[in-house]
């Protein structure tokens, strides 16, 4: 998959290339903007220990209900805003970085270097992701979130709704696991689908606006609509489309939940690789760039 060959990519930026050191050294970021990045995963951690403990404290099943829904709806909205808001960002900082090697008059000239024009590009894409270490920041505290808010969360709610089922609970107790286990996995590959979308539309971006203050307003766009339209996308197919074929087909029991459930992360993952390898075709052909390129940016020593 290319997205999965771009996030390692982004991984093991070329450290050493002389336009890395001299992009990764300016325009540092924002203190607001590390002071909320910094408050994003203790507020969530906070806010999902007291919901976890007064989980407990519910004698109903209509609030524990209500608190899924409560609990539910902020790692979710952490998640799909964390990776949106820090995507849309940097895909401006990176659009603008380009941007001005256009407007010094340097770009072609970085372009017919050795290097090329992809790694080129990419060498300032990952400088402005790696920043301040903020990408490898952002990447833990993400982390965090998952593996003592989430996952935790999720076995508790797991717990309560299993033994909120009648007997026999075997099949609720199956259907959760694989449920909340789908959902989880999501969580991962939404963020490496997020950070490489937003790389794709900051050097996409120049190629349109060749201005330092045009192209930071495009690369947003293209992320944001990239984004918000695969999320439509995912949920009209996952919550609309699949339950009506289910119902049509008269599918029920234990393996039809089991088998909705992959089919809606199958269809998650689907729709957002179809994207990048879109703005990937894209890219390769705004820039000319020939496709062996990628292979030889990989194997760049870092």
């Amino acid at each position: 998959m290319i997205s999965w060959q771009l996030w390692k990519a982004l991984q093991r930026p070329p450290i050493n290339h002389p336009l890395f050191k001299r992009t990764a050294g300016i325009e540092r970021i924002s203190k607001r903007l590390m002071l909320f990045a910094e408050g994003l995963a203790p507020a969530t951690l906070g806010t999902g220990a007291l919901l976890c403990v007064a989980m407990w404290f519910l004698p109903y099943v209509t609030l524990l209900a209500q608190l899924f829904i409560v609990w539910g709806i902020a790692p979710l909205a952490f998640i799909m805003v964390n990776g949106t808001l820090f995507g849309g960002i940097w895909a401006a900082t990176i659009g603008k970085n380009i941007a001005a090697e256009y407007t010094r008059k340097r770009y072609e000239l970085l372009c017919l270097s050795p290097a090329g024009t992809l790694l080129t590009n990419w060498a300032i894409c990952t400088a402005c992701l790696h920043r301040n270490q903020l990408f490898h920041f952002i990447h833990s505290q993400r982390n965090t979130i998952i593996y003592q808010v989430i996952i935790p969360a999720s076995a508790l709610l797991i717990l309560g709704f299993t033994l909120s089922a009648p007997p026999p609970r075997g099949a609720a107790l199956i259907a959760n696991i694989v449920g909340y286990t789908c959902v989880i996995v999501a969580f991962f590959g939404d963020y490496i689908y997020s950070m490489v979308l937003c790389s794709l539309a900051g050097m996409l971006s120049p190629a349109v606006a060749r201005n330092s203050l045009n192209a930071p307003m495009w690369a947003m766009s293209i992320f944001l609509v990239f984004q918000s339209s695969s999320y439509v996308v995912v949920l009209v197919i996952d919550l609309v489309v699949l339950p009506v074929i289910f119902g049509l087909l008269q599918l029920q029991g234990l393996y039809a939940d089991l088998v909705l459930a992959l089919l809606r992360l199958l269809v998650f993952f689907a729709v957002r690789e179809m994207v990048i390898a879109y703005l990937w075709r894209l890219l390769l052909s705004r820039l000319n760039i020939d496709q062996p390129e990628l292979g030889t940016m990989m194997r760049m020593p870092i």
